[in-house]
C-alpha cells in the first residue's frame, strides 16, 4: 500500500508540476509573440511609407520633367528611327524601354 500511495504522490505532483511549467512557457510564447506581431506591423507601415516615397520619386512624368530642365534632354517621339521602344508586360505592371542609337550624335532619349 505505501509503494502505491507514493506512487499516486509522486504523480500527482509531477502533473502539477508539469501543468504550471507548461503554463509558463505558453505565457512567455505568447508575449514573444504579441511582440513580433507589434514588429510586424510596423514594419508594414513603414514598408507601405517608403513604398509611396519610391513610387512618387519613380514617377514617369518626374522623370521626364527632371530630365528636360536640369539635364536639357529631349523626348524624341516614338517614331523616331534612333530610337527602339520594347513594352513589356509583368504580373504588376507595364514598363516601356527604349534603347537609343548611339552612333547617330543627336539622339538623346529619356528611358523609364
Amino acid at each position: 500500500m505505501r509503494p502505491k500511495l507514493l506512487l499516486l504522490i509522486s504523480v500527482i505532483t509531477l502533473a502539477v508540476f508539469t501543468h504550471y511549467w507548461l503554463k509558463h512557457h505558453t505565457i512567455s510564447y505568447l508575449n514573444v509573440n504579441s511582440d513580433l506581431e507589434e514588429k510586424l506591423t510596423s514594419e508594414k507601415e513603414l514598408n507601405k511609407d517608403l513604398t509611396t516615397e519610391y513610387n512618387s520619386l519613380q514617377a514617369y512624368s518626374r522623370i521626364i520633367s527632371k530630365a528636360k530642365n536640369e539635364l536639357g534632354m529631349i523626348l524624341p517621339p516614338n517614331d523616331s528611327e534612333n530610337v527602339l521602344t520594347v513594352q513589356k508586360t509583368g504580373n504588376r505592371n507595364q514598363r516601356v524601354f527604349r534603347f537609343i542609337d548611339y552612333i547617330t550624335p543627336s539622339a538623346e532619349a529619356v528611358s523609364n
